[in-house]
């Protein structure tokens, strides 16, 4: 499940389902599942990459930064 949202207009929102096909380094080759009808789903191809974060804390005297994929386990 994706925890972020990285593109709207693709359908790469929270909480948005995926099957993961490939784990890389810096990214993730995914399938999005979408219902459009009970039954039916529509599956496209997503390339997830790895996202830098760092707080913005100013009473920490440095800077920790995070590398880590907007997934979870669903």
């Amino acid at each position: 499940m994706l925890i972020r949202n990285l593109n709207s207009k693709r359908g790469l929102v929270n909480g948005t389902r995926l099957i993961v096909k490939q784990l890389n380094e810096y990214n993730i080759v995914a399938e999005t599942i979408q219902a459009l009808e009970p039954g039916q789903n529509l599956r496209q191809r997503v390339i997830i990459p790895r996202i830098v974060l760092t707080p913005s804390d100013p009473t920490m005297p440095f800077a920790l930064t995070t590398k880590q994929f907007p997934i979870k386990i669903a």
